[in-house]
């Protein structure tokens, strides 16, 4: 027979563990299995500019929440150069978000409004 003081310790580490699994969820971005940072690295996720109409063009891909937002800002700059010098901006961005691979697909890990950058 086993000795119920092992027994004892297996429970506790075993509820231990349920513990930190549960704060670990509690802890988690919405739709994601890890609490989405600043510097979090997100392997390949994707910028995407939308207009108020909802029509959408992809901008390139970043790897983390900072890289995205320094990316939106640039684009938002270059759009905003064009439309000084007469040239097409092609859309008028009004949103940015940015897109990475969540536990059921692909959701939206950032936003940003024009306003914001």
């Amino acid at each position: 027979m086993k000795n119920p003081t092992q027994r004892d310790e297996r429970n506790k580490t075993r509820s231990f563990r349920a513990a930190f699994a549960a704060r670990d969820r509690a802890a988690a971005t919405p739709g994601f299995a890890i609490r989405i940072l600043r510097d979090t690295d997100l392997g390949i996720a994707t910028l995407i500019v939308e207009d108020e109409e909802g029509r959408y063009e992809p901008i390139n891909y970043a790897s983390s929440l900072a890289e995205g937002f320094e990316m939106a800002k640039d684009d938002l700059r270059l759009r905003m150069k064009n439309l000084e010098s007469d040239k097409d901006p092609r859309l008028c961005p009004y949103v940015y978000k940015l897109w990475a691979r969540g536990l059921d697909g692909h959701r939206v890990a950032a936003t940003w409004n024009v306003s914001e950058l």
